[in-house]
């Protein structure tokens, strides 16, 4: 964990292993990352220069599956690789790049030197500044297993910084493949109100319009910044990766009121073929109140989405202008194959919306919802619309909702957990969810002639103190079976359920939804309703979202905590309804001093997490 141990870890074992001699003088699997040593014969030497190392916590210089990189993807140089080092603060144009001692300085001549169709490296120094300078269109990789890397070098743990005002790289209508962007900061200065030539309006960062495979974006922070992926023309982009990122504050001046013209998010995706966003941090994308103009509405997001093979996993989703999603879809079928699970989303006015633009039939296809936690969504009320809506799903055919967590929103009557809506649904499930503290309704369901089979299922809703309703069904209960939900309401005996606008007592519900089956067997859960900044205390953090937000920026490669990401969090939210996970042990840092005769001692601690 760096340097961030003991700062907020709540073990509840902690062991402390001495082993004396474990490692000899040429060397172990134990500290090949950071022991002076070229342990796999590449010419590269530890996590300063090795892209085979994801830190100096890494055990070996190879470059092996995420699984045992810490989730990391790590790369090891080809017998054709050439590898540019560039460096602002030591480099010089007339240089060949092909040292640290003979770097370039600046990155147009690092992007001259990497070819075109090969596996190259061309590696940034860490902790050095660039600022006005881009890649352009840039060059593509050779092949999945060979890609065109850009990374980074040196003793510093501080991501190279890449000042832009436009975009670091822009395809422009080209195709690019086989591209891995690994531990950068694109920074858009000119969005920075406390940068000297701060407009508000230009910005940039990634502009991916065109098409081609295997782009991956790992391990680098976007601030003010945008990231767009769209394909143009016959060649769609394919099997893109954004993994393990930071993306904040984008916005664009001059957002206020419905006509503009500008629509900031914090990534737009357009028409991908497999897009993988996984374990990011996205964080009040589409607005800044601190800059006049710069207001959050309805079409500011901090993720914008199209695309067939989606997954979304394990994302923290914070404070959006609107929405923490939108997916958008225009015709039948024109989002196919999607998985959202075990995402966190906080704040903002809208968790996802799944629907929208359009009326055509069937618009989202083979959807998965899963395992997320919805929560205080509306507490910021950015829009000062006065409304939180958790999940929004329309036009669905094959849709499964499940073992999600909507919880805390008592501030607004325009509000619910899920609602069903659209002109079409057909094979849906909403099944095993938990519906906490939810004013105005939990579930609202829309229900028109052109629905099938749309199943409710042995969730369970719960409502404290809002006198609420649990359901709120309009229209025909024909297309939908409810069977085996759990009910309980601070509402009145009468009162618990809304049918074409009237409430409705238990019992009359029964009667006119058809569903017997229904109780109010709820279980006594320890401590429901937890939320982020709760969870920011149990760490030693400002007990807010914000407390919580401004250490989760800060994560990296080189300083990653697992107590900082949407699955950690999520799994305190979940233990207040009485979920816990499997223990999980975590090896810390592994601390190596010399010992006698030429052995090695290793130091490292065992956390063992209920």
């Amino acid at each position: 964990m760096g340097n961030r141990e003991g700062r907020w870890a709540k073990p509840s074992i902690l062991l402390l292993v001495t082993t004396l001699g474990l490692l000899g003088a040429a060397g172990s699997v134990w500290a090949e990352c950071d022991d002076g040593i070229d342990n796999d014969g590449d010419g590269l030497v530890d996590w300063q220069y090795d892209l085979g190392c994801h830190s100096a916590q890494d055990t070996s210089e190879a470059a092996l599956p995420r699984a045992q990189e810490n989730g990391w993807t790590t790369f090891d140089p080809g017998v054709d690789t050439r590898i540019v080092y560039v460096s602002s603060s030591g480099g010089d144009d007339a240089n060949d790049g092909s040292s640290p001692a003979l770097a370039v300085r600046s990155l147009g001549r690092g992007a001259d030197l990497v070819r075109d169709g090969h596996g190259d490296f061309l590696l940034l120094r860490r902790g050095d500044v660039w600022r006005d300078q881009s890649f352009g269109r840039f060059k593509s990789g050779q092949d999945a297993a060979h890609p065109l890397v850009v990374a980074s070098y040196g003793d510093s743990t501080e991501r190279p910084r890449l000042e832009v005002a436009g975009h670091l790289i822009n395809h422009d209508g080209h195709v690019r493949e086989f591209v891995a962007l690994v531990g950068l900061e694109v920074f858009g200065y000119r969005l920075d109100p406390g940068d000297p030539a701060f407009d508000g309006a230009t910005n940039g960062g990634l502009r991916y319009v065109g098409g081609g495979r295997g782009l991956l974006i790992e391990d680098c922070h976007f601030q003010y910044a945008e990231v767009v992926l769209q394909s143009y023309g016959s060649v769609p982009y394919e099997d893109a990766a954004f993994r393990r990122n930071v993306v904040e504050h984008n916005y664009h001046v001059d957002t206020c009121g419905q006509n503009s013209t500008y629509r900031p998010s914090g990534m737009y995706a357009s028409h991908v073929q497999g897009l993988l966003v996984e374990e990011n941090l996205w964080d009040h994308n589409g607005w800044n109140e601190e800059v006049a103009s710069a207001c959050a509405t309805m079409f500011n997001h901090n993720m914008y989405l199209n695309a067939d093979g989606l997954v979304v996993r394990e994302n923290l989703i914070l404070r959006a202008s609107s929405m923490g999603i939108k997916m958008r879809s225009d015709a039948t079928g024109d989002c196919d194959d999607v998985t959202f699970e075990g995402n966190l989303i906080a704040d903002g006015e809208i968790g996802f919306g799944i629907g929208g633009n359009s009326e055509e039939p069937y618009r989202f296809s083979n959807v998965v919802i899963r395992s997320n936690v919805f929560t205080d969504i509306g507490l910021g009320n950015p829009t000062d619309r006065s409304f939180a809506w958790q999940l929004e799903i329309s036009d669905h055919d094959s849709t499964l909702i499940e073992g999600n967590v909507f919880q805390n929103q008592p501030w607004y009557s325009n509000a619910y957990g899920i609602q069903l809506g659209g002109g079409t649904l057909r094979d849906v499930v909403v099944r095993n969810n938990i519906f906490y503290r939810l004013r105005a309704r939990s579930l609202d369901v829309n229900a028109v002639t052109g629905w099938t089979s749309v199943r409710v299922a042995g969730n369970t809703f719960v409502d404290p103190d809002q006198g609420s309703c649990l359901v709120d069904h309009a229209g025909s209960f024909a297309p939908l079976t409810y069977d085996g939900n759990h009910y309980s309401t601070s509402a009145g005996a009468g009162d618990w359920f809304c049918v074409g606008g009237d409430r409705l007592s238990l019992a009359a519900w029964r009667a006119a939804s058809g569903e017997s089956s229904a109780d109010t067997d709820v279980p006594a859960w320890p401590d429901p309703g937890r939320t982020i900044g709760g969870y920011a205390g149990t760490l030693g953090l400002p007990p807010t979202l914000e407390g919580f937000v401004a250490e989760a920026r800060l994560q990296s490669r080189h300083d990653w905590s697992p107590e900082l990401t949407a699955a950690a969090v999520n799994a305190y939210i979940r233990a207040g309804y009485g979920e816990s996970g499997a223990p999980t042990l975590t090896i810390g840092d592994a601390q190596v001093t010399e010992g006698d005769a030429g052995t090695r001692d290793l130091t490292f601690t065992i956390t063992l997490t209920e």
